[in-house]
């Protein structure tokens, strides 16, 4: 499997929240995207710190 830098990752983040119908769980994106849990997690909350996704508490 070739290496995917974290950028390409965070992208990929991004485009599945946004295509998203619903609010999608990181277990869903990470299944999704089949990238490990704790990387959907560290990547998220970089995202959320820096404004880009937003956490849905519902």
């Amino acid at each position: 499997m070739p290496k995917v830098s974290s950028i390409t990752r965070v992208l990929q983040i991004i485009e599945a929240v946004s295509y998203a119908a619903k609010p999608i769980t990181p277990l869903e994106l990470s299944q999704q995207l089949d990238i490990p849990k704790p990387t959907i997690h560290r990547l998220l909350q970089q995202l959320i710190d820096e404004g880009f996704v937003m956490v849905d508490i519902t």
